[in-house]
């Protein structure tokens, strides 16, 4: 009786364990990460209390830039994927109009380079957007750095 309970107990145990190793756990795949989706993040890899997010673009820092040698005076508005302008030019232009994004994040820096003088720089805001000490001029080698604020829609110089 005995030897027959040990057995039973140990074919119980035995299918227990087969049944645990036979489950497979399926992990969620994300398909698709839109430029608004927030992401947890744990600093560390520790959880804290209180929760912490980012957007794709902070996760993954691969922004894009533009890169253009002008032979004239040039316009350009930042896409919404591109965060670095570099302007090179042979020569110093006379004139020059940069545009900041249409949708930016909060928090979204923006910076633009030039390799020679550009002696009339105009800078603007975007549509619904206001802009803190535009740059009016690019020195040679000068660049020039933007951080958009999304509680009041400003874009505040930092360079």
């Amino acid at each position: 009786m005995r030897k027959t309970t040990f057995v039973v107990g140990l074919l119980g145990a035995a299918s227990l364990i087969g049944v645990a190793i036979a489950q497979t756990i399926s992990v969620p795949t994300v398909t698709n990460i839109g430029s608004t989706d927030l992401i947890q993040v744990l600093p560390g890899g520790n959880p804290r209390a209180g929760n912490q997010y980012a957007n794709p673009k902070q996760i993954t820092a691969q922004y894009g830039y533009y890169k253009s040698s002008p032979a004239t005076g040039f316009t350009y508005t930042f896409a919404a994927n591109v965060t670095k302008a570099v302007f090179t030019p042979s020569t110093t232009l006379s004139t020059g109009t940069i545009t900041m994004p249409a949708s930016p994040n909060d928090g979204q820096q923006v910076c633009a380079w030039s390799k020679q003088i550009v002696s009339t720089l105009t800078v603007s805001a975007n549509t619904g957007q206001s802009i803190n000490d535009a740059a009016t001029a690019f020195t040679a080698a000068g660049h020039i750095c933007y951080l958009y604020s999304q509680s009041d829609a400003t874009w505040g110089r930092t360079e």
